[in-house]
C-alpha cells in the first residue's frame, strides 16, 4: 500500500555495532525514527530513560504482555524486551520510517507479523572482533560478556533469514551501506504501488 511506513531491523551478535549504525544512520537521514522498547534491565551509565529503552519493571513489563500491548517480546540474558503494538501500527499507518536494532529472534517475529513492512538487516564481523568489542565498550562483567559469547553461534545461525547482511569492519562502510539499503527500500516500485 502506498504510504506505508517501513521498520528496519538491525540485527546480529553482541559486539557487531548495531546500535552505533543506528545512531550514525539517523544522523544521515533524519527522518528515520527509532523504535524504544520496552526493557526489565537497569540502564547503562549512557542510557537515557524513554531515548535508549523504557526501563520498566517486572511487573510493568507482564501487565503490557498481558494486556496484548506489544508485538514481539523475548527474554535476553535473564530480562525481557518488547516492542509496543500501538508504536509500529501507527507508524506503518502515518508513512513513518522506522530504524533500531534488535535480538534476531525479536527481528524474525517482527518480520512475520508486519511482513510488508519490516526490512531486515544481519550485522556481522567476525567472533574475535565481537569480543574484543564487547571487552572495550566496558559496560559488561567477564561473566556477562560470556553469556553474550555463547549466544554468538545461535544468533549466526539465523543469518540466512535476513533480507540482508552488512560487515562491519569498516564503520563509515557499514553505515554506508545501511543508508542504501534504507533509500533502495524506499524506492521499490511495488511499495510505490506500481509493482
Amino acid at each position: 500500500m502506498v504510504g506505508e511506513g517501513l521498520i528496519f531491523l538491525l540485527a546480529g551478535p553482541s559486539g557487531t555495532g548495531k546500535n552505533t549504525i543506528v545512531k550514525r544512520v539517523r544522523s544521515i537521514l533524519s527522518d528515520l525514527e527509532p523504535i524504544i522498547t520496552h526493557t526489565t534491565r537497569e540502564p547503562r551509565t549512557d542510557e537515557v530513560q524513554g531515548v535508549d529503552h523504557f526501563f520498566v519493571t517486572e511487573g510493568e513489563f507482564e501487565a503490557l504482555k498481558s494486556a496484548g500491548e506489544l508485538a514481539e517480546y523475548q527474554t535476553i540474558f535473564c530480562h525481557q524486551y518488547g516492542s509496543l503494538k500501538s508504536r509500529l501500527e501507527r507508524a506503518i499507518e502515518q508513512g513513518v520510517d522506522l530504524i533500531s536494532d534488535y535480538d534476531v529472534c525479536g527481528a524474525e517475529e517482527l518480520a512475520e507479523r508486519y511482513p510488508e513492512n519490516v526490512v531486515t538487516i544481519f550485522v556481522r564481523v567476525p567472533p574475535e572482533v565481537a569480543r574484543q568489542r564487547l571487552i572495550d565498550r566496558d559496560s559488561e562483567d567477564n561473566r556477562e560478556i560470556a553469556k553474550r559469547l555463547e549466544r554468538q553461534a545461535m544468533e549466526m545461525s539465523r543469518e540466512p533469514f535476513f533480507k540482508y547482511q552488512v560487515d562491519n569492519i569498516d564503520l563509515r562502510e557499514a553505515v554506508s551501506n545501511v543508508v542504501s539499503i534504507v533509500r533502495a527500500e524506499r524506492c521499490l516500485a511495488s511499495r510505490r504501488g506500481l509493482g
